[in-house]
């Protein structure tokens, strides 16, 4: 029979495996090695004093494990919930593989907890069948996180961790009395069947909460649509309303330069021409050429995100050029997600441009093979940052409530293995480069 030291030491290294094991799948992103093995030491010295009978240290390191990864750069809402996630899943599986012990070898609670043979085999078996029930959970949520690609709003993370937390306060609450009164085969059943009953009220809790939230994203991304073709169809009747105003001034203007040649005032004609004329020569070149340009795009909700973008660019006064040479009749790509993408790239390219002494922004897009390629080229202020972490939840150079947009996009493009996406700076430029397979 193990001593009662043996015992308390053997299930607190099972405990702080499996803890550090759940925290491993289920975090969203996936930590890093060095991560967990943190993770894994905090929770080895507060579990190391549990065979003092000091089990508020242990309580303790799993406040020690929540804070740092909350101070985790990349860190995201189920980064934190991997922890009551996976003390819940814990101790649901330590139930059910316990009752299972017990009707298979006809033993009791305190002959199991104590046995030289059935708890070290009950810690082995414990341990890869947890590894693998969270790591197909954390895929689950991975692809529901990828399917979000977005934050959660405040009150949404709130209740789910609520939930969350509640949870595991019953479940730990209920392991510790337990562990004073002493627990029988039949406590063990009824914990068992309570915990997983709570457990996946929870879950369709978590799960209906998330898809409400995914149908508020995108009723939003939809208003986001249709206010953007609002506005491209209001720039088309802008610049067809400049066009007709200019063609009926354009007998005026005539007239007001056959005075100046009748008067011989020809500097004075200069003057008017380059003051009054030639401006609006420009502006309504520059509107005609980039709608003309954009003529070869057949993709509706590009089309319309594309015109009013760029020419809200060059209103701010930015250099646009629009390179678009062939037909574009369809891109393989969720369009919705398509235009978040390129409304963030091109919003961070409007940004950084404007900060520089000569604002240029350079769009591209073209077939190339069986590929769409869309580059997206904009001047801009070097502030140090690396472009490795600029893609990182909150790392960003333009300060509070800022670094969240190469996030999300980033976010989005990983659900895709369709398409290769770069960010690199050459020639004093920074350029956002994607290439959709479209075939």
């Amino acid at each position: 029979m193990l001593t009662l030291f043996q015992s308390t030491i053997l299930r607190s290294i099972g405990a702080v495996f499996i803890f550090t094991i759940g925290i491993w799948n289920f975090a969203y992103p996936r930590l890093s090695i060095r991560q967990i093995l943190v993770v894994f030491f905090i929770f080895w010295s507060g579990f190391s004093f549990v065979y003092l009978n000091l089990e508020y240290i242990a309580l303790i390191s799993f406040l020690l494990v929540g804070i740092y990864l909350y101070k985790l750069p990349d860190s995201t809402p189920w980064t934190l919930a991997s922890i009551p996630i996976s003390y819940v899943a814990g101790a649901i599986l330590d139930n059910v593989i316990s009752i299972l012990f017990f009707i298979f070898f006809h033993i009791d609670y305190d002959e199991f907890i104590f046995s030289r043979i059935y708890f070290p085999l009950f810690i082995c078996i414990l341990m890869p069948i947890h590894y693998i029930t969270t790591f197909i959970g954390g895929l689950l949520i991975q692809k529901l996180c990828l399917k979000q690609h977005t934050t959660f709003s405040k009150s949404l993370f709130v209740m789910i961790m609520s939930n969350l937390l509640l949870c595991s306060a019953i479940t730990l609450v209920n392991v510790l009395f337990g562990e004073k009164v002493g627990y029988t085969k039949k406590n063990v059943t009824f914990n068992c069947t309570l915990f997983l009953f709570y457990f996946c009220v929870s879950l369709f809790t978590m799960y209906r909460s998330l898809k409400s939230n995914e149908a508020s994203m995108r009723a939003k991304q939809k208003l986001e649509q249709y206010e953007s073709l609002r506005e491209y169809t209001a720039n088309l009747e802008h610049v067809y309303h400049n066009l007709r105003s200019f063609k009926h001034d354009y007998i005026n203007i005539m007239a007001s330069i056959s005075s100046f040649l009748e008067e011989g005032e020809y500097d004075a004609l200069h003057t008017y021409f380059n003051t009054y004329i030639l401006p609006l020569k420009s502006t309504m070149n520059q509107n005609t050429e980039t709608l003309n340009n954009l003529m070869n795009v057949h993709v509706l909700e590009l089309k319309s995100l594309l015109s009013v973008k760029l020419m809200s660019a060059m209103e701010q006064g930015i250099q646009v050029t629009i390179d678009i040479p062939d037909t574009i009749d369809q891109i393989q790509l969720n369009p919705i997600d398509l235009t978040r993408v390129l409304g963030i790239y091109l919003d961070n390219a409007m940004e950084a441009a404007s900060e520089t002494e000569r604002p240029v922004i350079a769009f591209h897009m073209a077939p190339v093979h069986n590929c769409i390629a869309i580059m997206i080229a904009n001047s801009f202020l070097d502030k140090g940052l690396p472009i490795s972490e600029m893609a990182q939840l909150n790392v960003t150079s333009k300060g509070e409530n800022h670094g969240i947009g190469l996030y999300n996009a980033n976010q989005i493009l990983n659900q895709y293995d369709t398409v290769f996406h770069e960010t690199y700076i050459e020639d004093g430029q920074f350029i956002q480069h994607l290439q959709i397979q479209n075939s």
